[in-house]
């Protein structure tokens, strides 16, 4: 089949990153999350 060859071919061609460097680039709101979450409204640790 003509369309397995093609996706097939894409796959295996197909570089995934799942560091978390990455993921962190990928969601910046995430990356403020991980910072600053237990911060507390006037900035003393929570």
């Amino acid at each position: 089949n003509a369309a397995y060859k093609i996706l097939n071919e894409y796959i295996g061609d197909y570089r995934f990153d799942f560091t978390k460097e990455t993921f962190l680039d990928q969601y910046p709101e995430q990356r403020l999350r991980e910072q600053f979450y237990d911060v507390g409204l006037w900035g003393e640790k929570g």
